[in-house]
């Protein structure tokens, strides 16, 4: 198998099954500077030699180090896999001109790390990654962190079941209103820290399905999530949960939060009515501490039985 059709202009057929294609916006200010296509290796900045090949505006590259840009406009790369990937980590982090991608025929089906998969592409506005096989992921954490411009997100078709770290997976995306992850299976799943944190625009996310049984830490969790309305939490575990320090910092539009079935003990046995433990958490600075703080004056919360 290889890419033996011939080149028109700035596009290229793959003949591989596996394959990414990217379209990146040069504006004058990146022309004619060096951009990073791949972030996978950190000591040398490229993907996997033996499986991949890649393509910019028509042109084999043989390395996969830093290039120049010398068009102007849109810049299509496309990324040839001749074998299934198993680690796909930082695979389209920082490339701050990426503008869309299409990911159809991209096999993610023996993908085991997605960590920082999307980390900082700060330029992507819509991701469709329903096609994504993610049986046999591990580790999702930093996944789209600070993609600061992502309005839409599919991501309908997970399987997380296998998943045990989701920390920082939606930290800082900024810009989405709506995230539907109802289909998610967080069972093994130990850390959640992070996970909507400075998710300013999102109005609602449903995480009523959410096993948290095995969860340890939910630091941050939804620290500045400010156009928050309503936030069900009665079905989570907290039994295993040893920190939460400003799980709901900063929630200042939250009307309802329902954290009915949360529980305290590993922090302190006396912790079984809402004053007390709001009472806490604002004069304390360890596990709970700064929980509620600036959250909207107004909110019901609604603790115990």
């Amino acid at each position: 198998m290889g890419c033996s059709q011939k080149l028109h202009q700035n596009e290229i057929i793959l003949k591989y099954s596996n394959y990414i294609i990217c379209e990146h916006n040069i504006t004058n200010e990146f022309l004619g500077k060096k951009i990073r296509i791949m972030n996978h290796d950190h000591e040398n900045y490229k993907l996997i030699p033996q499986n991949v090949d890649i393509y910019i505006n028509g042109e084999k590259k043989d390395s996969f180090y830093d290039y120049e840009m010398n068009k102007k406009g849109k810049n299509k790369i496309i990324i040839g896999c001749k074998n299934k990937l198993t680690d796909i980590n930082t695979l389209f982090a920082s490339i701050l001109t990426l503008q869309s991608i299409e990911l159809t025929h991209f096999d993610t089906s023996e993908v085991i790390n997605m960590k920082s998969l999307f980390f900082d592409a700060s330029t992507i506005k819509h991701l469709n990654l329903s096609n994504f096989v993610t049986n046999n992921v591990t580790d999702m954490s930093l996944m789209f962190k600070d993609c600061s411009s992502l309005e839409s997100l599919n991501l309908s078709n997970f399987n997380t079941s296998k998943v045990t770290c989701m920390r920082s997976m939606f930290d800082g995306c900024c810009s989405l209103t709506y995230l539907n992850i109802d289909n998610f299976d967080t069972g093994k799943v130990t850390t959640l820290r992070s996970m909507f944190s400075l998710c300013s625009s999102l109005k609602k996310v449903n995480v009523s399905s959410f096993n948290t049984c095995n969860c340890t830490d939910m630091k941050f969790m939804f620290y500045e999530c400010s156009s928050l309305t309503d936030l069900d939490l009665s079905s989570f575990n907290t039994e295993k949960v040893v920190n939460m320090k400003s799980m709901f910092y900063k929630c200042s539009s939250l009307s309802n939060l329902n954290i009915k079935n949360f529980c305290f003990k590993h922090i302190d046995e006396d912790l079984k009515d809402i004053e007390k433990i709001k009472e806490y958490s604002k004069n304390n600075k360890g596990r709970v501490g700064k929980m509620f703080e600036n959250v909207n004056d107004n909110c019901k919360i609604i603790f115990g039985n």
